[in-house]
């Protein structure tokens, strides 16, 4: 018998936060994405959306979307949920915490007065709050408060699907170009806010000529502009897959490295996961060789650099040739 994704949740507690998920949002899922949600095959998903709608005679709602299937229940006008308990509160303040830097004041703020409204449904006793135990810290951070609004604009974009016409500049550029988006995931990555977007004409059609889906950075937007217009979701459009299997944010074509780490950097490297196909050799003197697919070369070369003398890149060959190259140029800058 195959091993469970998530032995630790019953069918019990996957069909309550599959019903909770799909009734209290309102949003189109599909058997993919809860999938992933629910740490389960498709196939168990088909099952708990079955027993949705045969033992609790709940209307499930069902379309096609590209080559796949969304889901999703009619909200109601409103919802008498339960309060939220001690546990969920704190969960929820340690994520305002962790995130502060991305929030900025303002957001911070609401963030606070949200949970401070959830903290007066709870008993005396269950109703401290854990805020002032927590903190994050961060090295050059972004001030992300005069972007509040547009990311909010663009929040809000992306889940009524509504084009965006926008003003960018471009990190290495002294103007700003404007154009329209399809905003699609807006995600952080190392303190930074990212727009994971495609190109588009006015009206919400895709521009052909485009051969790849921007990233842009929240902080060089000059304008954000959401407009009546909708666009239809991409069916091919998959965030996990761009994103979450390879090292790197710039996504190029993928290609493997091993990097060999000693010291300090053998224990960091090895507790933390920088691909899905990664692979750990442990070496006798206490070193390790790490192998993983990634997709930005200029990252993976940073990346070792900050290690030090406590990283080598064995493979590719090219790139250890331009580590080499950047060693030998950074070392004349430092010549008397």
């Amino acid at each position: 018998m195959p091993k469970k994704r998530d032995p630790d949740a019953t069918h019990g507690e996957k069909l309550i936060r599959l019903f909770a998920d799909l009734l209290f949002t309102g949003k189109k899922r599909s058997q993919t994405e809860l999938g992933k949600m629910l740490k389960c095959t498709p196939q168990t998903v088909r099952r708990l959306l079955d027993s949705i709608t045969s033992v609790y005679q709940v209307r499930l709602k069902e379309e096609k979307r590209g080559k796949t299937n969304v889901f999703w229940i009619e909200r109601p006008e409103t919802i008498h949920a339960p309060p939220m308990s001690r546990e969920e509160i704190t969960v929820l303040e340690m994520g305002q915490a962790f995130s502060r830097n991305l929030l900025g004041e303002k957001g911070f703020k609401t963030a606070t007065a949200g949970l401070q409204k959830s903290l007066g449904m709870l008993s005396p006793e269950e109703a401290r709050s854990c805020a002032d135990e927590l903190a994050a810290l961060s090295d050059g951070r972004i001030d992300y408060a005069p972007f509040t609004g547009m990311l909010a604009d663009l929040v809000q974009a992306c889940s009524r699907r509504r084009v965006c016409r926008v003003r960018y500049k471009r990190l290495e550029s002294d103007s700003t170009r404007e154009f329209f988006i399809m905003p699609l995931k807006v995600f952080s990555h190392k303190d930074t806010v990212y727009v994971h977007c495609r190109r588009c004409t006015k009206a919400g059609l895709p521009r052909p000529e485009n051969t790849y889906d921007p990233l842009l950075a929240l902080q060089r937007f000059d304008l954000v502009e959401p407009l009546n217009q909708t666009f239809e979701f991409p069916g091919d459009f998959d965030f996990e897959a761009s994103f979450a299997r390879t090292f790197g944010v710039v996504k190029e074509n993928p290609f493997k490295v091993r990097v060999r780490f000693d010291g300090w950097a053998a224990a960091y490297v090895s507790e933390r996961d920088w691909s899905q196909d990664q692979k750990i050799v442990r070496k006798r003197d206490g070193g390790i060789e790490l192998e993983f697919s990634a997709s930005s070369e200029t990252e993976v070369i940073g990346w070792v650099l900050s290690f030090g003398e406590n990283a080598c890149l064995v493979k590719p060959d090219r790139m250890r040739k331009k580590i080499a190259e950047t060693l030998r140029a950074a070392l004349a800058s430092y010549e008397l």
